[in-house]
């Protein structure tokens, strides 16, 4: 799943992204596929018109707030005790669950936490 963003808000979109990830979350660059034309995107890749830029936040091993391939259990501990700039994870975990039911994306891993987060 990508989002464009509206190039005059795009600094200020970021800056706040930065802020809410900076829990050793690193930025970078990513290429998209996208699975529709890509002719409107306003930075089409030479490689593909259905690939363009876009942007990722990923932990790494070695990040205190990396839990990597773990029980979904041993996340949600986790994810109770985590607190940003932003709020509460918890909160933010069950904030992406609705805006992905809203989309129509099922994501199974996500709705088996926010059922463990509500025990």
């Amino acid at each position: 799943m990508a989002y464009r963003l509206d190039q005059e808000e795009t600094d200020g979109i970021l800056a706040g992204l930065d802020v809410r990830e900076c829990g050793g979350y690193v930025r970078m660059g990513v290429d998209v596929e996208l699975a529709e034309s890509a002719e409107q995107a306003p930075a089409p890749s030479p490689a593909s018109p259905q690939v363009v830029a876009g942007l990722t936040y990923q932990g790494w091993p070695g990040n205190r707030n990396y839990a990597g391939p773990a029980p979904i259990d041993e996340i949600a501990s986790q994810v109770i005790q985590a607190t940003g700039p932003s709020g509460t994870n918890a909160d933010y975990v069950r904030d992406l669950d609705a805006a992905l039911n809203t989309l129509g994306v099922e994501d199974t891993h996500v709705a088996a936490l926010v059922a463990r987060l509500g025990e």
